[in-house]
């Protein structure tokens, strides 16, 4: 059960040395095939989806206090091997009279206008932020609209990046991992 603490920083570890909230590995250095096509396309690619995940959160997660942020994760097979970037990042609504932040505009403008189709990419997963919540509730879980967008096709995964997240809580939560967000 949740002590109420949040923090936006990453916790490493317990008194028994287990990590509860890391930020994925996000690498000093990217592979040689992620670094070309970094260059060639001309936005950061990464050798994993947990590391663009993770990089993704470390740009995002500060600027999201007062809305949230989302992109589509896409996966492309090049050169014999995968790299995995995503579309452009969007500002979400703030809230507003009965309807909560939420980012729902990016989601549309993404899914159905997507990037990387000439490179052979597809979508595989929605990242998004969670702002900050008033004193004494939590947002670092998926919403039930974040659970009904694993319904949809092509979206694989949802991530949630929480800007304030319990200390027993991760850092970057999988709506398709329960593990990850129930406490």
């Amino acid at each position: 059960m949740p002590n109420g603490n949040l923090s936006t920083t990453v916790e490493t570890g317990d008194e028994t040395g287990a990590v509860r909230s890391p930020e994925p590995d996000c690498p000093d250095e990217q592979s040689a095939l992620a670094a070309a096509w970094s260059e060639r396309i001309g936005r950061m690619c990464y050798d994993s989806a947990l590391d663009a995940v993770g990089g993704w959160a470390l740009a995002y997660r500060p600027l999201s206090r007062d809305r949230e942020y989302g992109a589509l994760l896409y996966e492309i097979n090049v050169d014999g091997g995968k790299i995995f970037s995503f579309s452009k990042t969007y500002k979400g609504m703030n809230q507003w009279w009965f309807i909560r932040a939420n980012t729902l505009w990016p989601l549309l403008r993404t899914y159905f206008w997507p990037s990387f189709l000439r490179y052979g990419g597809k979508a595989i997963a929605w990242v998004h932020s969670h702002p900050d919540c008033q004193p004494g509730y939590h947002n670092d879980f998926p919403s039930k609209e974040d659970l009904f967008l694993l319904k949809l096709p092509r979206i694989h995964e949802v991530y949630v990046v929480p800007y304030k997240y319990c200390c027993e809580s991760y850092a970057i939560i999988r709506a398709s991992a329960k593990d990850t967000w129930l406490h």
